[in-house]
């Protein structure tokens, strides 16, 4: 997990790109971040690696790090756009949100900490392929931060995304953190799927946070790997992210 401080770093070089840097630009090294930061080298370190995860940033090993040309294209597990529903577009056929429920549940301080008297959502998405469901998203949020009050009934639009109901509420969402392993569906993950044989799956666990490194969202995904498959996509400047592709169906 970041630190605060770090987050605060993350912050404050996207706006020194923003400000006074145009694609492509070399971004000043290291040691000048640390004595324009005021920080120390570990925290620039632990900012600009987060940079280079979402795509803001490519390292050039050797030679320095430069501000990305272009976003790159990732599959939300790693980075935040285009997201299940952008990737899903991109592999042909027609996506869908199958399914998509949520239930008021009550706050979650081991969960969300920084927020012990939130109340939070617990919800399921489901999405499809030409009707078929290929991915399971359950997600408990926090639902209000200082006073602003997410609205989940967007995200019955395959065209809505977590992040994008955050933003409409005003809530600040930086980063996404996501651990994958393999596994085969167990009865509530085919029921979810309408399936009655088990079926080989990549399951995600996430941890959203906003900008100060506080948790704000915890995600769970199913991913059929016989209907879609993942892969990793690494460009010559050592830029990548997750992609998805028809699997054997």
């Amino acid at each position: 997990m970041v630190t605060g401080v770090a987050g605060t770093t993350v912050e404050a070089i996207r706006q020194l790109i923003v400000g006074q840097l145009a694609p492509g630009a070399r971004l000043p090294s290291e040691q000048q971040l640390v004595r324009q930061m005021g920080v120390s080298r570990a925290t620039v370190r632990d900012a600009l690696a987060r940079l280079a995860a979402d795509g803001t940033i490519e390292k050039r090993w050797g030679i320095g790090t430069f501000v990305a040309h272009k976003p790159r294209t990732g599959f939300g597990l790693l980075f935040l756009k285009p997201g299940i529903p952008g990737v899903l577009a991109t592999v042909g056929g027609t996506p869908s949100v199958a399914r998509f429920e949520y239930e008021e549940a009550p706050p979650a301080p081991n969960l969300f900490p920084a927020f012990p008297d939130a109340p939070t959502l617990s919800m399921l998405r489901v999405f499809a392929l030409d009707g078929v469901p290929v991915i399971a998203i359950r997600d408990r949020l926090v639902r209000e931060v200082d006073g602003r009050r997410v609205d989940p009934e967007p995200l019955r639009s395959i065209d809505s995304l977590v992040v994008d109901v955050l933003a409409e509420a005003g809530i600040e969402f930086s980063w996404l953190q996501v651990e994958l392993s393999a596994g085969e569906l167990d009865p509530a993950g085919r029921a979810v799927f309408g399936l009655g044989r088990p079926e080989p799956v990549i399951e995600t666990s996430g941890v959203g946070f906003r900008p100060d490194s506080s948790r704000i969202l915890v995600s769970r995904g199913t991913y059929r790997t016989n209907v879609v498959r993942l892969s990793l996509a690494v460009d010559g400047g050592g830029g990548g992210g997750w992609l998805a592709a028809p699997g054997h169906a």
